[in-house]
């Protein structure tokens, strides 16, 4: 999902602020990375939410879906959890 935010910080409501994110789309294989900045809105259906440029970077075009299907690796910052809560 996609929202107003900084290109380079993101936010998951699973995944603790400081950790380093790589999102890559499923379908075509784009990729983006950023750093989470806190841990966000919390939606049953949303793993993850960019910035609006790095999700269009996703689709490799206009964005024109608020969901996608993505894989989510990650490494955690030092004296944290690095799974899902």
């Amino acid at each position: 999902m996609w929202y107003g935010g900084l290109p380079g910080q993101c936010y998951a409501p699973t995944i603790p602020a400081g950790t380093q994110v790589t999102v890559i789309n499923e379908s075509n294989g784009a990729s983006t990375s950023c750093t989470l900045t806190s841990s966000g809105p919390s939606s049953p259906s949303v793993l993850i939410w960019l910035p609006f440029e790095q999700y269009q970077a996703l689709e490799s075009g206009p964005a024109t879906q608020p969901e996608i299907q993505v894989e989510v690796t990650w490494t955690a910052p030092p004296g944290s959890s690095s799974g899902f809560g």
